[in-house]
């Protein structure tokens, strides 16, 4: 109970930073076209993020690891090493596509957008998209923490992210980058997020044994399947965004603050206790 309530107050200083830098983004762009097209260019990761990383791939890690770290430590550091190699790889492969053909994202998650907002868009996900890579590195990276029972770090690096784009959107609105500026700031978060848990793995004695004839034991099984559901449960997300996309300016911004406010009371209770009882 005493691990559940310090994971709850690193939600809670997760989710407060976030309450405030959504209320430096509402004040500083409001209901407008650039946060339309911002919101979706963070979107179009958010989803890959709830269906690939945090969603299909924690839930196959976490009691694989959990098997291999009882044969052995070796064994469950070459299993980790061959995660982090694999799906980075995939990760930069999708990466790749999405900056040479972001119109297909930003049509198939927005198609009802005018010309001129879609244009934004594609500048805006070749900014934001690179966070899937740092996200997914996290996702192992939180996983393996959890498995050694530390759980703090990896809800506080949360905050670092916030704390990334509450500045970054001051210096933008100061400095009259505008909303480009808020989404490099974003993909910074994302990769101090990244680097921030790395360290504390490195803490935790990790270390790279990349060797490709590691068994993956039930690994894949479980994360083909969580892969299917995750997915099925996201499509929605789709389905909500290609709406707004077809209402009037402003609608994508109005959903995503609603969103921000629906999911706070969850991300605090829920989450915390359903961290501590997975691994």
């Amino acid at each position: 109970m005493k691990t559940a309530l310090l994971l709850s107050f690193a939600i809670l200083l997760g989710r407060l930073s976030g309450l405030v830098r959504d209320m430096i983004l509402s004040r500083s762009f409001g209901v407008s076209a650039d946060y339309d097209v911002y919101s979706l260019a963070i979107m179009i990761p958010f989803f890959l993020r709830k269906i690939f990383a945090e969603g299909a791939l924690t839930s196959a890690y976490i009691p694989t690891y959990n098997e291999k770290i009882k044969i052995s430590e070796d064994e469950a550091n070459a299993f980790t090493s061959k995660v982090f190699v694999l799906f980075s790889s995939v990760t930069l492969f999708l990466i790749l596509l999405v900056e040479i053909h972001p119109n297909i994202v930003v049509k198939l998650f927005a198609g009802g957008l005018d010309q001129g907002r879609i244009l934004k868009a594609q500048v805006m996900v070749r900014i934001t998209f690179p966070f899937i890579l740092f996200i997914t590195i996290w996702s192992i990276a939180y996983g393996f923490l959890n498995s050694h029972s530390r759980y703090f770090n990896p809800a506080f690096s949360q905050v670092i992210a916030n704390v990334t784009l509450i500045v970054g959107t001051i210096l933008s609105v100061i400095l009259n980058f505008g909303i480009v500026g808020v989404a490099v700031a974003f993909t910074i978060g994302g990769f101090l997020q990244m680097v921030y848990l790395l360290v504390d793995m490195k803490k935790h004695d990790f270390k790279f044994k990349f060797n490709l004839n590691t068994k993956m034991g039930d690994f894949p099984k479980i994360f083909f399947v969580s892969l299917l559901s995750f997915s099925i449960s996201q499509l929605n997300s789709i389905v909500d965004l290609n709406i707004a996309s077809r209402l009037p300016e402003g609608s994508i911004s109005l959903m995503q603050y609603s969103l921000r406010i629906y999911n706070l009371p969850l991300g605090i209770f829920a989450i915390a206790f359903s961290t501590y009882a997975f691994p």
